[in-house]
């Protein structure tokens, strides 16, 4: 097969060359791997190929349509060598609630699983690391408060720019319509999906945006009190207002249009309920 250009790299062309941004040091590499025939295979896969593009194509380009375009040639196309198998599906975009409806139903993996949304966020074991402000903890609670509560609609989807995204493994959901038709199929039929937030760090950064990577775990809980969890790595493109490097992202409490992407690039397992028991649930 024909080979592809990696995440960020220079055949990634912009539409106006002179306003992107030259890289002060090398584009991340995306691993050139093959997508396997399990679920948790599946999302080794996907964590290796997300790695490389957040932080390529900010640092890669100015404009936010360049961003926007080389993001999504990285969800759609990966890199070099990648031949998806029938059997898997490489993301889709949802942009409207009719549009989930139909792919919920071709779906092989449970998105009930993996969705990295939750009805309170306990940051009881938030553990921060150097260079994430202590601004960032109000506000990834206002926000995922804001996607976990099944009554909040814009209050949680202009958090996002009118081209924001929401990722989780292969299941791309872009603009409100999308996001909001995602979140209500994670939060279907009364279940809760409660987020503990463990490290928490900062995975790249220039004059227009602060990547955040967060890892921990979700523990479901069902109307019939079933209590499991699943382990989650999630990234937070956080847009800056004042577009300098050392300046720090939109962190306002407020939906501001400032979250571009919310990435949930691994979870594991993939099925719900799962075998873990809930550790809150541990006396």
């Amino acid at each position: 097969m024909s080979a592809k250009p990696a995440c960020g790299s220079d055949e990634v062309e912009p539409r106006d060359r002179s306003r992107s941004v030259q890289a002060t040091q090398p584009a991340l590499k995306v691993a050139t791997v093959r997508l396997t025939a399990t679920n948790e295979e599946h999302a080794s896969t996907q964590e290796v190929l997300a790695r490389g593009s957040p932080g390529a194509c900010f640092r890669k380009f100015w404009n936010l349509d360049d961003v926007h375009r080389c993001l999504a040639f990285c969800i759609r196309d990966g890199s070099d060598d990648i031949e998806p198998r029938s059997s898997l599906h490489l993301p889709s975009i949802v942009s409207t609630a009719s549009e989930m409806r139909y792919y919920s139903l071709s779906l092989s993996l449970s998105f009930a699983a993996l969705a990295a949304v939750a009805s309170a966020a306990n940051l009881a074991d938030y553990d921060p690391q150097p260079g994430v402000q202590e601004e960032f903890r109000p506000f990834f609670q206002a926000l995922v408060d804001a996607a976990e509560d099944p009554a909040v609609t814009t209050g949680y989807t202009d958090y996002f720019p009118a081209d924001g995204m929401q990722t989780t493994l292969t299941l791309h959901c872009v603009g409100a319509s999308g996001i909001q038709a995602c979140k209500d199929y994670f939060l279907q039929d009364g279940r809760q999906l409660v987020h503990w937030p463990n490290t928490t760090f900062v995975v790249d950064n220039n004059a227009t945006a602060t990547v955040y990577e967060a890892h921990g775990r979700i523990e479901n809980t069902y109307v019939d009190g079933n209590c499991s969890q699943i382990y989650y790595k999630t990234q937070y493109t956080v847009l800056k207002t004042d577009q300098r490097v050392d300046a720090p992202p939109n962190l306002s409490l407020k939906p501001e249009g400032q979250v571009y992407w919310y990435h949930d690039y691994y979870m594991s397992p993939t099925t719900v309920p799962s075998d873990i028991p809930c550790d809150s649930l541990k006396a």
